[in-house]
């Protein structure tokens, strides 16, 4: 699923910072446990914490 929302992004033309903002972790509920853990991480950071956790998420899923 997130690979799939960064491959949109790219293709779209979207630049990392908006992509590190809108890669949808905080949207709705977590269909697993490990998007609950992602959320989790996210909300538990300052916000220059949740965007270097975001950033560091989109450059690993491209990795893959």
């Amino acid at each position: 699923m997130l690979l799939e929302r960064v491959e949109l992004g790219d293709n779209m033309g979207l630049s990392d910072e908006k992509g590190a903002k809108t890669t949808g972790l905080a949207n709705g509920e977590p269909s697993n446990r490990e998007l609950k853990m992602l959320m989790d991480l996210l909300e538990s950071g300052s916000k220059d914490e949740q965007h270097m956790l975001a950033k560091t998420l989109l450059e690993m899923v491209r990795k893959v």
